[in-house]
């Protein structure tokens, strides 16, 4: 969260009108353990029901539950996203999100956060994968379609955008596709273990870096049938073995739509990038493609952004000590 985050103000304000709220809070957000606890006393105090998430698995999911009632109708509405609830680094990272009312969607997150708050065992989701386990399995299982898909039609093809890429599963799941023929494309901001462009091996994959004014911060995984049509999943996890074995994480697929089609549309704006993006070479280095040095992604979206959309910022600062502050005083008086 934010340091003055409007979030929790929202949250606090809810409870104090007689809503339930019940939040779950990480304390084991790196860089952000001593804020996380300055929250939990403040929402445990305007009356919320926080919890702290299931032992020894890092909560890292992002989504909201909102029960709502419209008239004499209970109304639920769900949303999931890539990046946190933070005003401050919302301005600064590039994420995507789905927000929806679909009876599948609200159920699987429904069963989902009572599974966390301990009120159920561990459920058999409809559309969502959860991890630990889950979002490997799933990611292999598509893979695995693509590669048959391909052979069987020579079409299809993947394309991936995360942080990170190390579990090793996964990246052997991928050479086997790129051996088959399948094109692989990989937009990898940060570290990736996977080599592209090795004869019999790798051929077919393209691994590029984009690093601009934003931190690029979205993951999706979309599996092409054809250059038009994808099954896309975005997700709170890179692929990672402490992602997908050892945190709490959600991989939401996309239903046929605009919201797909705007996800197509980025993907295809972000392989189009030669000003921002740099290539993984087989031997390990990144180099810039100049073929058409004047295109930036980032830039792209700056000009497509909604006219009537605005800044979210946190509150305006006040005075406000954390928890261990207030814990150091109080020590410090006796």
């Amino acid at each position: 969260m934010a340091p003055n985050s409007r979030v929790i103000t929202a949250l606090k304000k809810a409870a104090a009108k007689g809503k339930q709220v019940t939040v779950l809070v990480e304390l084991k957000a790196r860089f952000d353990e001593e804020n996380n606890l300055h929250w939990v006393q403040e929402l445990e105090e305007a009356g919320c029901y926080v919890s702290y998430g299931l032992y020894q698995l890092k909560t890292h999911s992002k989504a909201l539950l909102i029960v709502k009632k419209e008239g004499r109708q209970i109304k639920q509405y769900v949303h999931l996203g890539t990046g946190n609830y933070n005003e401050k680094t919302a301005s600064i990272y590039t994420d995507v999100s789905l927000f929806t009312a679909k009876k599948e969607y609200v159920e699987d997150i429904t069963a989902f956060f009572n599974y966390l708050s301990g009120y159920r065992q561990v459920p058999n989701y409809q559309r969502i994968s959860v991890s630990p386990n889950g979002i490997q399995q799933k990611l292999l299982e598509k893979i695995q379609q693509t590669i048959i898909h391909y052979q069987q039609t020579r079409q299809g093809a993947i394309c991936f955008k995360m942080n990170s890429l190390t579990d090793k599963v996964v990246i052997n799941k991928l050479y086997e596709a790129s051996q088959v023929g399948v094109p692989i494309h990989l937009i990898v901001r940060g570290a990736c273990c996977l080599k592209p462009g090795i004869p019999n091996l790798s051929e077919t994959i393209a691994v590029q870096s984009i690093v601009g004014r934003f931190l690029e911060h979205s993951r999706i995984y979309a599996f092409y049938t054809n250059e038009k049509e994808a099954d896309v999943w975005i997700s709170s996890a890179d692929i990672m073995t402490r992602n997908m074995l050892h945190r709490i994480e959600i991989a939401t697929p996309i239903e046929k739509g605009p919201a797909l089609d705007k996800l197509l549309n980025i993907l295809a704006i972000f392989r189009k990038d030669h000003k921002k993006a740099y290539y993984l070479t087989a031997s390990g280095h990144f180099r810039r493609l100049h073929e058409n040095p004047s295109f930036s992604a980032q830039e792209e979206f700056m000009e497509q952004k909604q006219p009537h959309s605005e800044t979210i910022l946190p509150i305006s600062n006040r005075e406000n000590p954390n928890l261990l502050t207030k814990i150091r005083k109080i020590w410090q008086n006796h």
